[in-house]
């Protein structure tokens, strides 16, 4: 609950500078709350669905569902979770991305992911 609390924060800090400079400084710290907050909706809702017929990945700016029959292989590398299709394209998920600088514990649960993954990725076909 930490994110919420310090995007509350945050968002009362940018209003009260708005306020308190007036002028073009308030509509831009609202444009600042408004984009703050949808960012933070959107990734509260990334996440990987391994359903019986399909895969579906909700990342940021869209959903990909594929097929399990197009899927070719699950994995995880520096930059997180991707999905390998058939035709040899790759789809990461946006819900298990680390980057290349992170450390161990934070690269477990992609790792965690794409095993689990590619296991039922085995199981369907």
């Amino acid at each position: 609950m930490l994110l919420p609390a310090g995007l509350g924060t945050l968002s009362a800090v940018l209003i009260a500078v708005g306020v308190r400079r007036g002028g073009w400084a308030l509509p831009l710290s609202l444009v600042a709350v408004a984009a703050a907050l949808v960012g933070a909706a959107r990734g509260w809702v990334l996440r990987i669905e391994a359903g019986p017929q399909r895969l579906v990945l909700v990342n940021w700016l869209r959903v990909v569902a594929v097929r399990w029959a197009e899927v070719a292989r699950c994995g995880c590398d520096d930059d997180g979770v991707w999905v390998r299709r058939v035709d040899g394209s790759e789809v990461r998920a946006s819900a298990f991305q680390h980057g290349s600088r992170a450390l161990r514990f934070a690269r477990k649960p992609a790792v965690a992911a794409a095993a689990e993954l590619e296991r039922i990725r085995r199981r369907r076909r």
